[in-house]
């Protein structure tokens, strides 16, 4: 992307040209912000994901009380001047900054990289915005931890009281219809799905 026909090059890496015109669009106005405003440019990348890895491996968090599975696909990691690692999530279209991501990304740095103190923000390639820096107290991680293991906790209860009572289903499991239905591939089946509501109003 140095290069001046550096957004053709990369387009061409991508194979751009076999994906639809949206698509095509949408991505080259990407390379093209990109390319104006290098975001990463010098800086020393410790992770940068393709983003089509599946599944995040596990971290194990076993604690004295609780013991549970943490998931978090990070996009971007680079450490700073001042030897702080930063996380960047990167966003699209008009995907809100949720800060709750950014928390257990910090919390997934603990266990991934204890020796270093991290922070997080999140960014938009389509609009070349930035979120604001966003950093966290040991204490605050603690209580951060504890909150997601009772989460995990009654996931597990959840995941029994369903075993046992299977026609319970969406009693157990309240469906929360929503924007995000959009992208979820079972919403023309589901009887819960704002998207499908909105498709047939």
């Amino acid at each position: 992307l140095n290069q001046s026909d550096g957004v053709e090059k990369v387009a061409e890496l991508l194979r751009l040209s076999n994906s639809p015109s949206e698509v095509q669009q949408r991505v080259l106005q990407i390379l093209k912000k990109y390319h104006d405003k290098p975001l990463l440019s010098g800086k020393r990348i410790v992770l940068l994901t393709r983003g089509d890895e599946g599944f995040p491996k596990p971290i194990l968090i076993d604690q004295k009380h609780y013991c549970f599975r943490l998931y978090a696909a990070m996009d971007c990691i680079f450490i700073e001047s001042s030897g702080n690692l930063h996380i960047l999530d990167f966003k699209t279209g008009k995907s809100a900054f949720d800060r709750r991501q950014a928390l257990v990304y910090l919390l997934a740095a603990r266990y991934l990289y204890p020796k270093h103190k991290a922070i997080a923000s999140f960014y938009n390639l389509e609009f070349s915005k930035k979120s604001e820096l966003i950093s966290v107290t040991k204490s605050e991680l603690d209580l951060i931890e504890f909150e997601l293991a009772s989460i995990a906790q009654k996931h597990q209860q959840d995941l029994q009281k369903y075993q046992q009572q299977t026609q319970k289903f969406s009693q157990i499991f309240p469906p929360n219809p929503g924007y995000h239905c959009r992208f979820c591939p079972f919403n023309s089946i589901c009887e819960f799905s704002a998207f499908k509501a909105s498709q047939t109003v």
